[in-house]
C-alpha cells in the first residue's frame, strides 16, 4: 500500500479561493455571492495581478476579516 503524505497548512491572512474553500467549506458560488453583494473590496477581498496587468487579476481573500464578518453575523 502506498503511503500518503499529509500536509498541515496554516493559512495566511490573504489567500486565493481554493484555500478559502478549504478553510471555510464555502462553495465557489457562495464566495462569489458574498463578494458581489456583501463583502467590501479592500477589506474582505481584493483583486491583484502578479504581472501588473489590470485586465488579468485574480481575487485574494482576507481570512481574518471574513472570520470577523461571520462572527458578527446573526444566524438566519
Amino acid at each position: 500500500m502506498k503511503e500518503k503524505t499529509i500536509f498541515q497548512v496554516t493559512t495566511n491572512k490573504w489567500v486565493k479561493e481554493p484555500l478559502l474553500i478549504a478553510k471555510t467549506g464555502m462553495l465557489t458560488g457562495e464566495i462569489e455571492n458574498y463578494r458581489n453583494h456583501v463583502w467590501r473590496e479592500g477589506i474582505h477581498y481584493k483583486r491583484v495581478s502578479s504581472q501588473g496587468n489590470p485586465n488579468d487579476r485574480g481575487y485574494f481573500y482576507n481570512t481574518e476579516e471574513i472570520d470577523r464578518f461571520f462572527d458578527n453575523t446573526k444566524a438566519a
